[in-house]
């Protein structure tokens, strides 16, 4: 299951100060599910409700010690920590994210062959992020960029994985 906003707003300010002291590999990952609302508009909100339960738990199945939680941000948005890996590693985690997502099939349109994807944005900690708030944002702007360039992929610092 999914934690909540709090927790990684905790989780950031508890942490983040000693993550750039330590010049620690640390990256967040955004992700939510494309064109959610059509799927609550064909389906209904309960189904929609369920289906953003799978998604976290599909999301929860790859976390280890080094990714231990799924957040839940708000809708259809949730939000992952990755520390201690390097950017290949990360890169490799958040392609899994997306794929594992897909691979469960969900129809977004009744009687029709489309699926439900997710878009994923990455952002490394580095030093031109000062707080937390930023750090957000920065992931946040790559999410966008990954919608804006045809969804159902993953932008890591503005360039775009499928």
């Amino acid at each position: 299951c999914a934690l909540n906003r709090r927790a990684l707003e905790e989780l950031l300010s508890d942490n983040f100060d000693e993550w750039k002291k330590d010049n620690e590999n640390v990256a967040l990952v955004m992700f939510d599910v494309d064109n959610f609302k059509d799927y609550n508009d064909n389906f209904s909100h309960t189904t929609g409700d369920e289906v953003l339960k799978l998604v976290a738990s599909t999301a929860s199945q790859l976390c280890n010690k080094n990714m231990p939680n799924v957040f839940r941000y708000g809708g259809d948005e949730f939000f992952m920590a990755i520390v201690g890996n390097d950017r290949l590693d990360v890169l490799t985690k958040s392609l899994d994210l997306l794929r594992s997502v897909s691979k469960l099939k969900i129809r977004l349109v009744k009687n029709e062959d489309v699926y439900l994807t997710i878009s994923v944005g990455v952002t490394m900690l580095n030093n031109k992020i000062d707080s937390p708030s930023e750090f957000i944002s920065a992931v946040d702007e790559n999410l966008y960029y990954a919608k804006n360039n045809g969804k159902a992929c993953v932008a890591f610092e503005k360039k775009i994985y499928r």
